[in-house]
């Protein structure tokens, strides 16, 4: 089965075609095409190739999500034989905030677009993209192959009572579905399967910590290849510092900063996911990139930034690792964490005591050593792992569809 893998992120759009067969599912899969929208907007630009060769398209018309897809659909539409878009017989889409309701991978309904909407103020700056990405395959592929909708959420949705309970009155958390979600699953999933294929691991035994450090940015506890604790909360805003959203702070300073600014509650929600983090610290950049070079020119902003991210980073690791009563491994993941030695050094400097310790010389070129970058005789191994999103987004959609229709199932 063909299946385009689309993955809509705060500002980009990654996708990729596969074809899955039935012996396939928890394997490798055949990559037919593969590529990005990066920064979704008017400085737009995409990559895109068959097989995971790609090559540039410097400018390109993305204002948001839905002209990102169309792009994607349009350059699909003009390649031949298996790569192209009349051979798709199945789309899955990534969508962060699933609700109470949404913990299993699901086929798009007029009543699941409804829900997803209805979330939009819980992740907005992501659900809105999934819903123009998937308004978009709708809208070109008329009657063609099922859409399914892939939640980040679902990997948490398991955790224990005590890791996603919020301290409110019952009857609120109850009548409204209140708890810890978590996010970024379909990544954490992605490594932690990868971890355990390079190491020859059994996932069942490992405590591993997974920092997927991006735009977006969380620390996830996993134990048996389930998570039992993450960082992100209720909404992706809550825990580490971001590239524009603040992480943990006080919910007092709402109510305090709309009454002294003369600003709405919205108003102040819209600041701390767009104005606030590395953007807000440094005043210039919510880029990692940028704030390492200010930071190394001097910049006393940019370095309070890098600062401030890699300190909340680091006391969330800690607090992961006595979550899991021990770790076997930590790994790296996400723009940051997969480019940043100096973001990895401070974050892993002072946990010696726990038995991390990085290799500099490996931390700087991870890929010396397929991802390892701990020390030889460290006691927890730290890896740097580039996570396949799309590959999990095809897999869990192939899986909900063989389990609804399995007759016609190739």
């Amino acid at each position: 089965m063909r299946i385009l893998a689309l993955n809509p992120g705060s500002s980009s759009l990654r996708f990729k075609l596969v074809s899955i067969t039935p012996h396939e599912v928890g394997n490798e899969h055949a990559c037919l095409a593969s590529g990005s929208v990066a920064s979704i907007g008017p400085l737009a630009r995409a990559r895109a190739g068959l097989g995971l060769e790609q090559r540039e398209f410097p400018s390109v018309q993305a204002r948001d999500h839905g002209e990102a897809a169309a792009w994607v659909l349009g350059w699909l539409a003009a390649q031949a034989g298996a790569a192209g878009l009349d051979n798709i017989e199945a789309v899955g889409v990534r969508v962060v905030h699933g609700g109470a309701q949404e913990n299993a991978c699901i086929l798009i309904t007029p009543s699941v677009e409804q829900q997803l909407e209805k979330l939009g103020s819980l992740a907005p700056l992501h659900n809105e993209g999934s819903l123009a990405t998937i308004h978009q395959v709708a809208r070109r592929l008329i009657g063609g192959p099922p859409i399914a909708a892939v939640f980040d959420t679902t990997f948490h949705a398991d955790m224990p009572e005590v890791a996603k309970t919020y301290a409110l009155p019952h009857e609120l958390t109850h009548r409204h579905g209140i708890r810890r979600f978590g996010f970024h699953g379909i990544a954490i999933t992605s490594v932690v399967e990868a971890h355990a294929h390079q190491e020859g691991d059994h996932i069942s035994d490992r405590r591993v910590v997974v920092l997927h450090l991006g735009s977006g940015a969380s620390v996830t506890a996993v134990r048996g290849g389930r998570g039992i604790d993450t960082s992100m909360g209720f909404s992706p805003l809550e825990g580490l510092v971001m590239a524009t959203r603040s992480g943990d702070l006080d919910p007092s300073l709402i109510p305090y900063l709309a009454s002294a600014e003369g600003a709405t509650a919205d108003e102040i929600l819209s600041w701390l996911n767009e104005r606030s983090g590395l953007l807000g610290m440094s005043g210039r950049s919510g880029d990692m990139r940028e704030i390492e070079r200010l930071r190394d020119a001097g910049d006393p902003r940019a370095s309070i930034a890098f600062d401030v991210f890699t300190y909340r980073a680091k006391k969330h690791l800690a607090g992961m690792i006595a979550a899991l009563g021990g770790v076997d491994a930590v790994l790296f993941s996400g723009g940051i964490g997969e480019n940043s030695a100096a973001a990895r050094a401070a974050i892993c400097s002072g946990l010696e005591w726990c038995g991390i310790v990085i290799d500099a010389a490996l931390n700087a070129q991870p890929r010396r050593s397929d991802g390892r970058v701990s020390a030889a005789d460290a006691r927890v191994g730290v890896h740097v792992m580039a996570a396949d999103e799309e590959r999990v987004i095809a897999r869990e959609t192939y899986s909900l569809l063989a389990s609804t229709t399995p007759s016609r199932m190739p």
